[in-house]
Order: structure tokens, then sequence, then C-alpha cells
């Protein structure tokens, strides 16, 4: 391979012909003047050696022609760039084209680059980040997050681990210094410092008693230092009321960390959260290998652990797994799918341009085939001609380039705007240095692939004309071949972006169509959270005030709270049950459901139709029979022949012999909600009392006969306690459409460069035809003259051109049917081989193409016999 692209350059520069006539050129000189000392007596070795000294030392002669060889090839690009710019000039129409394809192309490809580098490529500033793991547990296939003793057992039984720690996120409360703020602390569990390899830049890290949560403690984040106290060092030492407790700040963290993301301050969990049962699933587990231990090494240790979990701990660690994934992965594991998905669709946008450039440059090489044929007349080589097709077509993708640059930092900008935050390391992100040189690349490689075929195939076509009949334009029905296959390429690239968009169009309006099970019209929402080691008895205490100071707002007509609003899953999934005197087959016991904490007020707020039986009611005391509801699903697949309403159902699937099993009456069933947007069949469900849960994070909906004000609300909550801060007050209708911001985002994007896409192919497909016309024109004068009917014309150049937008439609079709199984998990109601979707891109394509083929088609049935025959 070396060798041949070396053989390339040389012909492309001429150096082998060059050197070669020097290399004769030199040989016959001093076999001259060898001949001339030998006739004056010398001998024959004697003459030779005088001879050489006489003409210079040999090598330097070839440096000196190296030299020459490398100015002459860059003054043959600069001539060859000249040329090519008054070309362009003269045909500005077709480098606009192209100028403009292959920058929209470039640029959307850069604009995602940035992205995927940004969010998926770059390690995180953190000494050796490869080496530390993001512990992944999941429990019959489903992902759970780690519980404090399953992480305080990796830490002892693991000794691939040179520690581990676990984090959730908690936003707490400061009181005491006028307004209430919220902070955003990043709460761990185990030495988080120690796996993150971080250092406090002022101050000290965390106490093993710090770390054990015996002490209220933080160590605030560089940033939010700098923004909230200026970077004033006197903050050291300083207290603060946060959540209730009085706080202490022993350290800043350095400028540079950038994980886990945008948090304010970090502090060790409270000892009481720390000291929660194994079935407390809320933490992200992390930890750093040993220097010496492999990924692999860990991984076996690991799996072995949870093997002997499992036997120790039946009841919470059977069936359950651990999986060690690079920090970095599994941060961006959201993310790492649709960019992918983004980046491969804009390279195929990118492609399809290319391919329509290097249409758009056969076709223009065509008409200079006379120009050519001079050129070659005139003793220009072959590599004289490719080298300046090719300058002219870098020239072109170098301009595209410069004005995709421009494009990329505007669609990078409008796609951050957009985009969900799948990851805190979307914030900030910019086109730097790395972006520009990947457009700079990108560019490169459009010029050579989009040129180097019309470059080829141009100047064989004119060395051969001169060859054949003294300059005349041959070769226009093979090129025109050519230009046929490019076409049809575009066209099935085309189809193929098309499919996978009508697979996520049909996809996006089933998921909006399909009924959500509630009403979500006139609602006001109102979110408040608590700290997770707040009191049961405090929290539902507030929950029952707020429900009662929100129901005697003016105009509100009822007031629901629930734990996770709908759509947005269950605040606690998988969770499996039993019922008093009924044995279900395996598939059922080993089933978790989604559990759903409630008010007696969501079914009516929500206009949530109650199948049989009622409502919950609150308990009049702790010895209150428990009440829960469940949802027609689980009704119809756990009670096939009788009724739910009646039946006990308890959580505790094996009683403890010390105290009886704790259960809870069948009250109600209600009518299926959606649990996830993507859900298309209901899931069961199991609606319990929100006294009955633990659940630090409050929705409030308020159903009303008109808006409530943001005013009104806070205060309701501020007669409750002053210093309790709302979270969001928003609307149920904008909180449902938020959960389908994702496939939306996504099918918008994807479907602007798919359209991109047909498009450009569009434009080959006309050039194609346009080409196929003007060399024909003759042909069409002729049969125009003897009688043939204008509309038979325009019929036969359309069909052409259909027939090639048939076989690319085929083509990229074929390849949809194969490709769409990567959205498989992007669909919702839809099947990867969807007739529907497939059909609709079929024929949006050919309608575009079929408006791509008459416009040639109606010139070539307009045109003027008289006139087509004087043409040649």
């Amino acid at each position: 391979m070396p060798n041949r692209i070396s053989r390339l350059w040389n012909s492309l520069s001429g150096r082998d012909e060059y050197a070669e006539r020097i290399a004769e050129e030199m040989a016959f000189h001093i076999e001259e003047k060898t001949r001339e000392n030998i006739a004056a007596g010398m001998s024959e070795t004697e003459a030779r050696r005088e001879a050489g000294a006489a003409f210079g030392h040999t090598g330097r002669l070839r440096e000196e022609t190296r030299d020459a060889g490398i100015f002459m090839l860059v003054d043959g690009v600069l001539g060859d760039l000249k040329l090519a710019v008054r070309g362009l000039r003269r045909k500005p129409v077709v480098a606009v084209t192209i100028i403009l394809s292959l920058g929209l192309g470039i640029g959307a490809n850069a604009a995602i680059f940035s992205l995927v580098d940004g969010i998926l490529l770059k390690p995180y500033q953190i000494t050796s980040p490869d080496r530390v793991m993001a512990i992944e547990e999941s429990r019959r296939g489903e992902r759970s997050n780690g519980s404090p003793p399953r992480i305080a057992d990796f830490a002892q039984q693991v000794s691939s681990f040179e520690s581990v720690s676990g984090l959730y996120d908690e936003g707490l409360t400061l009181t005491g210094m006028g307004n209430p703020e919220r902070w955003q602390v990043l709460r761990t569990v185990g030495d988080t410092l120690k796996v993150l390899q971080v250092t406090p830049v002022i101050g000290r890290s965390f106490t093993a008693d710090e770390m054990a949560g015996s002490e209220r403690v933080l160590l605030l984040d560089y940033g939010f230092w700098q923004r909230r106290f200026s970077g004033n060092p006197s903050v050291m030492g300083q207290s603060f009321t946060l959540g209730g407790e009085v706080y202490s700040v022993i350290g800043i963290l350095p400028r540079n960390l950038d994980y886990p993301g945008e948090i304010d301050a970090i502090s060790p969990a409270t000892r009481a959260t720390q000291n929660a049962n194994r079935n407390a699933g809320f933490l992200y587990t992390i930890a750093r290998l040993k220097p010496t231990v492999t990924r692999s090494t860990a991984q076996a240790e690991l799996t072995g652990v949870m093997e002997r979990l499992e036997k120790q701990y039946p009841a919470t660690d059977k069936n359950r797994n651990a999986n060690l994934v690079p920090l970095v992965e599994s941060a961006t594991s959201d993310a790492r799918k649709p960019l992918l998905l983004f980046f491969s669709v804009v390279l195929l946008v990118l492609l399809i341009a290319c391919v329509n450039t290097a249409s758009l440059l056969l076709g223009r090489a065509t008409e200079r085939q006379s120009e050519a044929a001079l050129r070659v007349a005139l003793g220009a080589s072959h590599a004289n001609l490719v080298r300046l097709y090719l300058v002219e077509s870098l020239l072109l993708a170098s301009i595209g380039g410069a004005c995709g640059i421009a494009f990329a930092d505007v669609a990078l900008k409008g796609m951050l705007a957009i985009l969900p935050n799948w990851s805190p390391r979307s914030i900030g992100i910019s086109l730097d240095y790395r972006g520009l040189f990947f457009a700079l690349v990108l560019a490169v490689l459009c010029g050579i692939f989009a040129g180097i075929v019309p470059a080829w195939r141009a100047a064989r076509g004119a060395v051969a004309s001169v060859v054949k009949d003294g300059g005349r334009a041959t070769g226009g029905v093979n090129r025109l071949w050519t230009r046929q296959i490019l076409a049809v390429a575009q066209i099935a690239l085309s189809a193929l972006l098309l499919a996978g968009v009508g697979l996520l169009a049909k996809s996006f309006f089933l998921m909006n169509s399909t009924p959500l099970g509630f009403n979500k019209e006139n609602i006001t929402t109102v979110q408040i959270s608590f700290t997770w080691d707040t009191s049961a008895t405090k929290l539902h205490d507030f929950y029952s005030q707020a429900v009662e100071k929100f129901s005697n707002i003016p105009g509100v007509t009822s007031v629901g709270l629930v734990d996770q609003f709908p759509l947005q899953g269950g605040s606690q999934s998988g969770r499996k049950f039993v019922v008093e005197g009924m044995t279900f087959p395996p598939d059922l016991e080993e089933q978790g459901v989604s559990n759903r904490g409630v008010s007696p007020g969501y079914f009516a707020t929500l206009a949530i139709p109650i199948k049989a039986g009622r409502v919950l009611t609150e308990r009049a005391s702790e010895d209150a029979p428990r009440e829960v509801m469940v949802n027609e699903t689980l009704a119809r697949k756990y009670f096939p022949d009788e009724q739910a309403v009646g039946h006990r159902l308890s959580f505790e699937l094996k009683p403890q012999p010390d105290k009886p099993r704790l259960w809870y009456q069948i009250v109600g069933v209600a009518g299926d909600v959606r649990l996830r947007p993507e859900a298309a069949v209901p899931a069961p469900e199991i609606y319990m009392s929100m006294r009955d849960t633990y659940w630090p994070i409050g929705r409030f909906m308020l159903r009303s006969q008109h808006p409530i004000s943001q005013q009104t609300i806070r205060q309701a909550v501020t007669q409750i306690d002053p210093d309790q801060l709302i979270n969001r007050i928003s609307t149920l209708a904008k909180e449902v459409e938020s959960t389908k911001k994702d496939p939306r985002v996504r099918l918008y994007l994807l479907g602007a460069f798919a359209l991109t896409g047909l498009l450009l192919a569009a434009i080959g497909l006309y050039g194609v035809l346009s080409s196929d016309v003007l060399n024909r024109t003759q042909e069409i004068g002729i049969r125009l003259t003897l009688g043939a009917e204008p509309s038979r014309i325009l019929r036969q150049i359309a069909s052409r051109g259909l027939a090639v937008a048939s076989v690319g439609l085929v083509i990229g079709l074929g390849g949809g049917l194969v490709l769409s199984r990567l959205l498989k998990s992007m669909l919702y109601g839809v099947q990867p081989n969807d007739w529907q979707a497939y059909a609709g891109a079929g024929l949006l394509l050919m309608l575009v193409a079929l408006a791509a083929c008459l416009i040639p088609a109606w010139r070539a049935s307009r045109l003027d016999p008289m006139t087509a025959l004087r043409r040649s």
C-alpha cells in the first residue's frame, strides 16, 4: 500500500517522469565525456572517473533536481489553483451548490463530533481515570442502585479495589441567612475523595469519623465558592444551617474537578442513611482499581463476591449481578446511543454530499472535455489533468469546510439548547481546536473522495479523445453511467435515512395518540423535596397540611399528592408481593411491579376512572387496616377469574418468625395509566397511601377552574414552614410534555438530516438527467423533426430518472430493513420492519424524485428542433 501511494504521488507530481529525463540526460553526457577521454589516451577507469568529476557529484545533483522538482510542483499547483478559481467563477451555480452541500455536511459533523468528544470521549479530570469503575448492579435484567451494606461488602471482600464509594444528590435548604436558598450537595458513602484521588486546594479532606456521618461537614465546589463567596478564604470554618442541621466548611475542592458535574458541595451522608438496610437502593457506586489489577481480574473477583452474598442474603441479593463499567462509559450511558446515532446519520448525509459533489464535478468535466483535450494536445500529461481537477475539488471542499465551521458553531449552540441534559459534561461544550481539526480533516477527505473519480475519468477521457479523433469529446455515455451509479447511491442512502425517520415518526405519533389514562389539563403541579433523613412523622405531617392548605385556595376543586408524576415511572419499581391464599405461576412470582404512593385525592384530581371498589382512605391510627389499590392490568393478570377487591397482599415474601406478616387490603381497581412514555403496553401497578411509604419528594397536583398564581402557592407553603423551599411550580401538561422531549428532539434532528440528504439526492438526480438531455440534444431534435410528440419525450426522460430512483429506493429500503433493528429500543409500538413507515418513506422519496425528473424532462420536450439540430 505505501508503494502504491508513493507511485500515485509521483504520478500526480510528475516526479517519476522528470527524474527519469534528468537521469537519462546525465548518463548521456557522462558517456560522451568518457569516450572523449579514452580517445585522448586515458584508460577506461580513469576516463570514467574524470567524466564523473567533470559533471559534479551525482548525489548533490539529485538533491538539486529534487529541489527543482518541488519548486516545479508548487508552481504547478499554484497555476492549477488560479485555473480552478477562474473556472469556478464561470460556473457559480455549480460552485455554490457544492460549497453549500459540503459545508452543511461538514458543519453538522463537526457539531456532532464536538458533542461526542465533549461527552463521550474526553476523560474526566481525575488521576488515572481509566482505573475508576462504576459498579452497575442489576436484578433479573433490570438496573438497580447500590445500598450502603453492599458497598461495605465490596470494600471488605473485593481485594482488587483500592477504595469504593457510593454517591447520591440531595438538595439542602440554607436557612438563617435571609431568604432560603437551595444548595445541591453530593452525598457520599465511603471515601469518595480517595476513589477520585482528589485533594482539597484549601483545607483538608474528611476524617474517618466524618465519613461515617458522625459530624456535619462540607467541602465546597471551587466554582460555587467563587460564585457564592467571591473566592473569599474566610469561608473556611464557617457554619451554615442546611436542611435544619449545622454544617461546617472544612475545605475547597480543586478547580478542574469535573466529576460528578454541577454540584455546590460534597458532604458525607448522615449516619442514619449509611445504616440503611440492603433493600435500600439509592447509591451510584464507584470504585478505583489497584494499580496492578486489570478490569477482567476485578470483575471475576466481584462476580465471586456477588455469588457469596446471594447465598448469605437470599431475600435481597438473589439473582443480583454487578458489572464493572469504566466511569466515563457509565456516566454517559444515556447519551451514548442517541449521540452515536446522530453521528452515524450526519456521516451518511456528508457521504451523500460527497457523492453529489462527485456527480456535479463529473458533469462539469464532461462540459470541459474539449478544453481538456486541447490541453493534452498542447502537451499536458494525464497527471497534470488529474492534479488540476483535484485542486479544484480540494478548493471547493476547503471553502465548504470554512462555511461548515461557521455553521457548526451555530448548530452546536442550537443542539445544546434543545437536547436533553444527558450528562453534566454537556455544560460548557464548544467548538474547540479538536472540532476545528476534525472539520479540516473532513474537508480534505471530502475533496479527495469527491474529486478523485471525476478527475481520473476526465483525464483519461481527454487523453483518449486526442488519440482517437484529435480532440473531439467522447466517453460521455460512460460518464453518464458513472453519474447514474452515483445517483443510485445517493437515492439509496437517502432512502435508508428516510426509512429510519419514518419508523421514529410513526413511533412518536403512536406515543402521542395513545391514551394517557388521565386528564392533564387545568392542573398546576408543585414539587417540594426534603432531606433523605427527614423523619417519616415530619414528612407526612407536612404533606397532610399542604394538601389541606392547597385545597383551601380559591378556585381549587381537588388536590392530589404523588411520589412520581405520571409517565415518570413508579417510586419503587420491581417490587414483588404475595397474595393471601393464592399461588401464582413462577413467571408472576418472580416479576416485580411498580409501586406508587398517592393521596386519596389523586384519582379524582387526575380523573382516573375507578373500575371496581373505591379509593384509598387515610388511616385514622397506626393500628387501622392498611389499604392499597391496583390497576386494571394487575387485576386482570393476577386475578383473571375473580375480583381483585377484597384480597390481601403483602410485600414480605417470607414472614419473620417473631412478628406477623404486614398485610394490605385491596379496596379498589383503577384504570390503567401509562407508566413511562416509551411503555406501549400498560404495566401492573400498585397504589399505596403516602402514609405507608417513605418518599421525601412530594409532588402536589391542584386541579382548578382558573390558573393559580405562584405567589398564592408559595404563601400556602410559607404558612406551614417559612423555611421550606419549593423546587418547581409548573403544570401537569408541561410535565407530561417534558417526558417526550428526548424522542421529539431525536425525531426532529434526524428528520432534518434526512430531508437534507433527500434534497442533495434530488439535486444529484436532476444533474444526471440534465446531462442526459444535453448529450442527447441532437437526437431529441431529430426525433422532434420526424414528428415525435413532446409528451412522449417528456415521459421517456422522466422514466429514465424514475428508473434510477427506483433502483436506489429498493437498495436503500433493503438496507433499512437490516439496519433498522438498531432503532428497536427507541421505538414505541412499532416494529423495525413496519411496512407503513417504509411505504411512507418510499412515497416521499419518489415524489421528490419525480419533481427532480420533470424539470429536465420538460425542458427536453420544449426544445426547438432546428436549434437542437445545429448543436454538435
